[in-house]
């Protein structure tokens, strides 16, 4: 004879079967569903002896018995499994039980299949809601015996086990409540880095000082961070919590940007607490994946599978109980973490387990992330039942179902309730609150069919409701997209137009202006810009009539002479280090386009010449050096630390000539000095 006893479930519907057995299918993982058991091992569970085995997709019991929990503790939660018997066996199935083994739990018990009917699996579908039990077995519902109760694990013990499996042990968390209301932030605050110490030089020529921080905003029902490094922080407090996210790291080229979600963390400091990290970086090594990847504990432990991937939203969900952390990604358990080190205040040296904010961090520059949602649901400090689990019997079909226990209430109060609850059931169009009604119902009346079914059809109201936001802010966020592209094709554009303006090509200043003007319609500087080209054609335009005359030849011919003494003959430019870590190393100026930063190449981005920096100053991609005849132009790339040009300031994106003898100032760490050679040389000198 089998027992299994479950402490405080209540089925709302079935699950619909994976396609896989212990797989967590993309629908589930939206929902917020959990694998317990992967199928594979014991990674997430804690065993009473070590003889409990996974093999064969299946968690097998001892032959001699014995006990095994769940590393995790959950409060309100759905739970769906299957188990089969195959022998004599005695076991029993119990939730929200405390950490220790050994303790005894009355439950009531139930008559196994015929042995004639071996390996047939059953279902158990399950919720915690409160202190009550609802459960169906195979799709029907059963009695349980309600009790008080907290939070705590779920446990498998046998006494005599070696006939019993079980797989497919998933849950999913409920009763959570939001943390994001998709509208504005409302609940966080952005903390931003601090401000770098400027040295002397820099001081002098100006730039510098705060690096980018991460702008944070509600962008189609998401929040959205770029541009730079920081943190958004929940201005409560947490400890003990069930915490789950909707996210996506977007990625522009073949880098995959690093943030991480951060537990017990210090108000209005940066980056602290225990960090989730999140970079969706497949590559393996010494068969396990890098470190920082998805799912991993920095620090602490590194995923042991990298499930996500980027530009794509998926789901992480963190299990924090005092110094235990556990994390699933898509419903795949990747970490489990105990920590074992002394108490204090710090994470990153020490075992926290005193509340702090929950936070999202932006830990590189370049970073972009959405957060389509973020819940939580809080556990108690105390684990398992108040006063011992409240138990219920699981029939197997045909055999019978359990007689009712009559402590458990009376029936005349609880018809009583029922209608109470159904009535305001149609006082409602809200089909959350539907949900929440005919959870009630069912806790007090399992077999109540249409309890049963609108519960169900309130569920895909709510799915739908989800899924038509999810399919506008999809199509607001292709919208904004495009905008955006709009306007970097149109800055661009306006770019060209000035550079060539700058350099004297009229002709290609007029045709880029033309361009930006399609793109930025209205944009002011596009008009200025689009005047001066204008005036500038005008004035050639009367230059060309006045040479046209009778001594037009000769001031040509003059022009040209003057032209060709002034250039010399084949003259090399180069910009030569006169301050900074490599003083007196060249760089030959032989291409019309010259990048010029702290890094060699990032995806389909290089630079030509590439700057020693040990203070870290200079920007991976700072500047340009362009080439339009005889002249040399230097256009600042955003740098986060400035350029200067002779001792002044060099805006963003436009140009400045470059004189024989020009020092170019990096950042206040590196200054360059631009000369020419009469004979080009065959290389940058090393």
């Amino acid at each position: 004879m089998m027992k299994i006893a479950a402490a405080c479930l209540l089925l709302a519907f079935a699950v619909p079967a994976s396609a896989a057995e212990n797989t967590i299918s993309r629908a589930e993982a939206d929902q917020g569903w959990v694998l317990l058991f992967d199928g594979d091992s014991l990674f997430g569970w804690t065993a009473e002896g070590a003889r409990w085995r996974a093999a064969g997709g299946v968690l097998e019991a001892p032959a001699d018995g014995g006990s095994i929990r769940t590393n995790s503790a959950f409060a309100d939660a759905m739970v769906n499994l299957e188990y089969r018997v195959t022998g004599p066996a005695d076991c029993r199935l119990l939730f929200r039980m405390s950490a220790e083994f050994g303790v005894t739990h009355a439950g009531a018990s139930t008559v196994l299949p015929p042995r004639s009917a071996p390996n047939q699996w059953h279902s158990v579908d399950a919720t915690m809601a409160g202190e009550r039990v609802g459960v169906r077995v195979d799709g029907s519902p059963v009695d349980t015996r309600d009790g008080p109760g907290r939070a705590g694990f779920l446990a498998l013990t046998c006494s005599k086990g070696g006939a019993v499996q079980f797989r497919n042990i998933k849950l999913r968390p409920t009763g959570a409540k939001a943390l994001f209301n998709t509208t504005d932030l409302s609940g966080w605050k952005a903390v931003a880095p601090p401000p770098k110490k400027a040295g002397m030089l820099k001081k002098m020529v100006g730039g510098g000082g705060q690096p980018e921080a991460t702008a944070w905003a509600v962008r189609s029902g998401a929040i959205h961070g770029d541009g730079g490094t920081g943190q958004l922080e929940t201005t409560a407090m947490y400890d003990n919590f069930v915490v789950q996210l909707a996210m996506r790291a977007n990625s522009r080229s073949d880098n995959h940007p690093a943030a991480a979600v951060a537990l017990r963390g210090d108000a209005g400091k940066l980056f602290t607490g225990y960090q989730i990290a999140l970079m969706n970086d497949r590559r393996m090594r010494n068969g396990r994946p890098v470190p920082g990847a998805t799912g991993g504990v920095r620090g602490l432990q590194d995923a042991r599978r990298v499930v996500s991937a980027d530009n794509q939203y998926f789901v992480e969900t963190i299990a924090a109980h005092d110094r235990h952390i556990q994390v699933w990604v898509d419903g795949y358990p990747v970490s489990d973490v105990q920590d074992t080190r002394a108490e204090g205040t710090s994470p990153q040296k020490e075992a926290r387990v005193s509340a702090g904010t929950i936070s999202l961090q932006a830990l590189e520059d370049d970073g972009n992330f959405d957060f389509r949602s973020v819940s939580i649901a809080l556990l108690p400090k105390a684990l398992g039942p108040v006063s011992g689990p409240p138990t219920l019997a699981l029939p197997i079909p045909g055999t019978g179902a359990p007689g009712t226990d009559p402590a458990a209430g009376g029936a005349d109060a609880s018809k009583a309730e029922v209608q109470q609850l159904m009535a305001q059931v149609l006082a409602t169009d809200d089909p959350q609150r539907h949900v929440e009604l005919y959870t009630q119902i069912l806790l007090r009346d399992p077999g109540n069919q249409v309890a049963f079914s609108g519960r169900k059809e309130a569920q895909q109201k709510i799915d739908d409701q989800r899924a038509k936001r999810e399919a506008e802010g999809q199509k607001e966020e292709a919208a904004a997209k495009t905008e955006s592209e709009r306007q970097a094709q149109g800055t661009a554009a306006l770019q060209r137009a000035e550079t060539s303006f700058v350099s004297g090509n009229l002709s290609g200043a007029s045709e880029a202006i033309n361009a930006a003007g399609t793109l930025l319609p209205g944009d002011t500087r596009v008009q200025l810009l689009r005047t001066r080209i204008d005036q500038a054609l005008s004035a050639r335009q009367r230059v060309t009539y006045g040479l046209a005359g009778a001594g037009g030849l000769a001031l040509v011919a003059g022009v040209i002479v003057f032209l060709r003494k002034r250039t010399g003959g084949e003259r090399q430019a180069y910009l030569e280090v006169i301050d900074g870590v490599d003083v007196g190393r060249r760089y030959n100026l032989d291409q019309d386009v010259v990048h010029i930063g702290a890094v060699a190449q990032d995806g389909a981005h290089k630079n030509e010449i590439v700057v020693e920096d040990i203070e870290h100053l200079i920007s991976r991609f700072h500047c340009e050096i362009h080439k339009q005849g005889a002249h040399y132009f230097l256009i600042d790339r955003g740098s986060s630390n400035g350029t200067a040009v002779d001792r002044k300031a060099v805006r963003s994106s436009q140009p400045v000539r470059l004189k024989s003898g020009a020092r170019v100032d990096l950042a206040g760490t590196c200054t360059l000095r631009l000369g020419f050679e009469k004979k080009a040389a065959a290389g940058a000198r090393k």
